[in-house]
């Protein structure tokens, strides 16, 4: 009877429990698992593992609130100055941090509401400028009388000289056959706490019409009288809002003139060559019309 050979292979056989089919212990050796002794120690600062990062992403770190910026431009509110007199010893001048402990002794003992300070700093020798954040105070301290004396010191406050953007009022739509007093002693009768009229007048409107600009020194006023809407001049009830800042240059990024913008360039868009100094307001001789002739 012939027996069956085996053919013979250089090479050994793997055993079946070595196969990559095999669902036993053997698996583990084929695909391990990250132990905790796998990786070297990382030693991070104990304040960054425990506290989260707080910085933004990268496209987001320039990115502003557009409203953040305008409540910024037109709440702008002027600072005050207080300048001590000349007979006080200069080794007796105070710092700026004696001067808001100061103030805010002399605001207690008069019973002024002011709540704080935004800022206090010296500006001179002998004077400091500081300023408040709200316009209630603002208003206090731009109405209020000064004493001559703070702790045996005699001292003199610089007022702004007119009150801020932040509080006028504009009454629209003027007619043109109406007087600018007349119209201002009607604004009188209807807001006793107004001051400081100007006349806007815009070149667009067809019909001949202007507004009426004016400062407001009550806080109260000037909150209440643009919640009823309009006012009362002549037989006309005319429009009331409050006055936004509007921009304080408008120039022109194609030609760089001042006085219109991009969309209403005339010619080709002017770049600057290498090495050429570029000046970002170009002044030409036609951008101050004005100025020009009283030269």
């Amino acid at each position: 009877m012939d027996q069956q050979t085996t053919p013979v292979s250089s090479t050994p056989r793997r055993p079946a429990s070595d196969s990559f089919d095999n669902s036993g212990g053997n698996r583990y050796r084929l695909a391990k698992h990250p132990r905790n002794n796998d990786h070297p120690p990382h030693y991070e600062p104990i304040d960054q593992q425990h506290h989260p990062i707080l910085a933004p992403p990268h496209h987001q770190q320039h990115a502003f609130n557009l409203n953040i910026l305008k409540h910024a431009v037109s709440n702008n509110l002027p600072s005050f100055f207080i300048i001590f007199d000349s007979s006080i010893d200069p080794s007796s001048i105070p710092s700026s941090i004696q001067v808001a402990i100061m103030l805010k002794k002399l605001f207690t003992n008069n019973q002024l509401p002011i709540k704080d300070l935004s800022m206090c700093v010296q500006a001179g020798a002998r004077r400091f400028k500081f300023a408040v954040s709200d316009k209630a105070d603002f208003l206090t301290l731009f109405n209020g009388t000064w004493p001559l004396e703070i702790e045996d010191k005699k001292f003199e406050v610089i007022k702004p000289r007119s009150l801020p953007d932040c509080l006028a009022l504009v009454v629209r739509y003027v007619p043109s056959d109406i007087k600018q007093e007349t119209a201002r002693q009607q604004i009188l009768k209807a807001i006793p706490a107004a001051v400081g009229f100007s006349t806007i007048n815009y070149r667009h409107r067809q019909n001949s019409l202007y507004d009426i600009r004016f400062n407001v020194r009550s806080l109260e006023q000037y909150q209440t009288a643009p919640d009823l809407g309009r006012l009362a001049i002549g037989h006309h009830y005319l429009p009331l809002t409050s006055f936004f800042s509007g921009y304080r240059l408008t120039y022109c990024t194609a030609c760089w003139k001042i006085g219109h913008m991009r969309t209403l360039a005339s010619g080709a868009i002017k770049r600057p060559s290498p090495g050429e100094l570029f000046r970002l307001y170009l002044q030409h001789a036609n951008d101050f019309p004005v100025l020009n002739q009283a030269q």
